[in-house]
């Protein structure tokens, strides 16, 4: 029973250090994505007009 025990440690922390290591390899590969680049969505520039604003009442 212990034996069994100790084969699942060294699995579950094999899996673990594979894990941890391809996370570390895919960090430092990855290349960078330019500020420009990193928002999905930008506000349009400030014309100074009101036209579409809401209003409440």
């Amino acid at each position: 029973m212990e034996d069994g025990k100790k084969k699942i440690w060294m699995c579950l922390l094999a899996i673990v250090l594979a894990a941890l290591a391809i996370g570390a390899l895919y960090y430092f590969t990855v290349p960078e994505v330019p500020d420009s680049e990193a928002f999905l969505v930008c506000s349009p520039p400030n014309t100074g007009s009101m036209e579409g604003a809401r209003h409440e009442a």
